[in-house]
């Protein structure tokens, strides 16, 4: 009761400052929230959305139907989704906010990747309108309808996607400084203290360690987010807003996360497939760093999807993994 008195009081505010105030000085987080509780008719949906930018006021009209399909937690976007049924045919409907860099990485790589990258035997939905007003855009995307894809598959995929990428775009220099302010670091010394590395000297060291290899690896565009829920049946990836250059390897650890998440890990299957991910890649980075970096990002990405290690051989891995680091340092 007190959590839905709460959202009233907010969301009155909001609405007050919507009608009457200056919208430029709206939280946008604050607007996406509201928006997501709206997410029940597609009139008021709309409604809302066109009183905040009256530059969208094409939105819906294409629509022989729409159908709420689901709701995300990124930032760049309104975390509401649509399917847009019209007299050509499906599409998935996203809004972004203009300032955000995802809204430009997914308009660049309609345009300039996705056509190539077919002949990978990989989709990537394309945008096929749009809608700009003041403050968002609404980009319409090819469907394509959610079917689960075989583990196995998408680690294979994200591979050969990877690949691709380096070839498309180049390696660029690890950027140690960029890198270090990047989320994913800082959670991942958090992360790995907690679950892993109790104590704040091994920490240290890893972490050193860990730092070697970067800076001794190349950096490649990755899709960054390559996880069950963003893929489909047979070759589709979907939502590539967190598209950018990161360390060879780091889409393969994360697939290789998922994967085993799923399956029992062996530790026979775990260095089979990571040599198996190599060579791709084996004229850009020694095998031993590209499996230090790979066994790093699995690691984090395994413990942050199933925080219990309950598998002997898993445990077995990661004890094994974290000593060599350290061994390293020590040498």
């Amino acid at each position: 009761m007190k959590k839905h008195l709460l959202f009233f009081f907010n969301s009155l505010g909001l609405l007050i400052q919507l009608f009457f105030g200056d919208k430029n000085e709206i939280d946008l987080k604050r607007f996406n929230r509201f928006l997501k509780h709206c997410a029940r008719t597609h009139f008021l949906y709309e409604f809302f959305l066109t009183r905040f930018d009256p530059k969208l006021k094409g939105i819906g009209i294409m629509a022989t139907s729409k159908e709420f399909i689901g709701r995300g937690n990124g930032n760049g976007a309104f975390n509401v989704y649509r399917k847009i049924r019209t007299a050509n045919g499906s599409l998935f409907e996203k809004i972004y906010f203009k300032s955000a860099p995802s809204l430009r990485r997914n308009v660049f790589l309609s345009e300039n990747v996705f056509d190539e990258l077919l002949a990978e035997n990989i989709v990537g939905p394309k945008i096929i309108h749009k809608i700009e007003g003041e403050f968002f855009v609404v980009l319409y995307f090819e469907y394509y309808a959610k079917k689960n894809i075989d583990l196995d598959k998408l680690f294979g995929m994200s591979t050969r996607l990877s690949h691709f990428l380096m070839n498309k775009f180049g390696t660029f220099p690890f950027d140690k400084e960029f890198f270090q302010k990047d989320s994913i670091y800082a959670y991942s010394k958090r992360l790995l203290a907690e679950k892993i590395l109790h104590d704040e000297k091994s920490l240290e060291i890893y972490f050193r360690s860990i730092d070697y290899y970067f800076e001794n690896i190349r950096s490649i565009k990755q899709h960054c987010d390559l996880k069950p829920d963003n893929s489909s049946f047979p070759n589709v990836i979907y939502d590539w807003d967190r598209f950018k250059l990161k360390p060879i390897g780091y889409d393969i650890g994360y697939s290789l996360a998922n994967l085993f998440l799923h399956s029992e890990f062996t530790i026979e299957k775990f260095l089979k497939l990571v040599e198996e991910s190599y060579e791709p890649f084996s004229k850009a980075v020694d095998y031993d760093t590209f499996s230090k970096v790979v066994g790093h990002f699995f690691i984090l990405f395994h413990v942050f999807f199933n925080p219990t290690l309950s598998n002997t051989q898993l445990l077995a891995y990661v004890e094994t993994h974290v000593k060599s680091m350290v061994q390293r340092e020590v040498a």
